[in-house]
């Protein structure tokens, strides 16, 4: 396989390539965010190896390989010298596989030879709501269709909104938006935007606000892409 190994110290660089190289993969080693997107837009890698805290972190490293993806999206798994237990609430919702403590062990290498596995948060939010449904294929499909069509166009909202500096706009099109995220099962995110909701009616940090509405957009484009893969029941 083609793995793109995103890591900015050295020694674990090294480290890491030897060991997927050695299991017979082809390897690409980047040590900034910038080097990470730059080889994600020109070559098709079937697995990045993604370290959670490169000179940018992964939320926003994710996003801006959204921005610049002509390839088929890789798997991807995230790197931490941290707890993975500890980091996994902060990739929640993001599009991204599992989240591992360094060092790489023989099992998480074991991974990258297996079928892309999901973590059936998005299979499982789409079978409460057709049974929510009455078990209508056709209703479901139309739900799925308007929140796949629409989402995209509140996120824009939002980030125009916020480019702007205009609270109230914000508030506005966060609020329209939240219920699709609720009635998918989508409870991370959902909670994100009510948070996010609540924060507007005090004095706005915009910094914040942006970065929120940033990693919003990248969790909420995984989700779309696996809506958009997984089967209408």
């Amino acid at each position: 396989m083609n793995i793109l190994i995103g890591e900015d110290n050295s020694v674990t660089r090294q480290v890491m390539e030897a060991q997927v190289g050695a299991r017979g993969h082809t390897v690409t080693t980047a040590s900034t965010a910038a080097e990470v997107v730059a080889h994600h837009a020109a070559i098709p890698f079937d697995v990045v190896l993604l370290d959670f805290h490169l000179d940018e972190d992964a939320p926003v490293v994710l996003q801006r390989m959204q921005a610049a993806h002509t390839q088929p999206w890789p798997r991807i798994f995230l790197l931490t010298a941290e707890s993975a237990v500890r980091m996994a609430p902060k990739a929640e919702g993001l599009p991204v596989e599992a989240v591992w403590t360094k060092p790489l062990q023989p099992d998480h290498l074991d991974q990258l030879n297996r079928p892309a596995t999901s973590s059936g948060k998005t299979e499982g939010a789409i079978q409460s709501l057709s049974e929510l449904l009455g078990n209508n294929p056709e209703r479901l499909k139309k739900i799925i269709d308007i929140f796949v069509r629409e989402t995209p166009k509140y996120l824009h909202a939002m980030k125009q909104a916020v480019a702007a500096r205009h609270a109230r706009a914000l508030q506005a099109t966060v609020h329209k938006a939240k219920a699709g995220y609720g009635y998918l099962g989508l409870t991370a995110l959902h909670h994100q935007l009510d948070d996010l909701e609540e924060k507007l009616d005090k004095p706005v940090a915009w910094d914040d606000v942006e970065n929120e509405v940033n990693q919003l957009e990248v969790a909420t484009l995984g989700v779309l892409r696996q809506l958009t893969q997984a089967p209408k029941q």
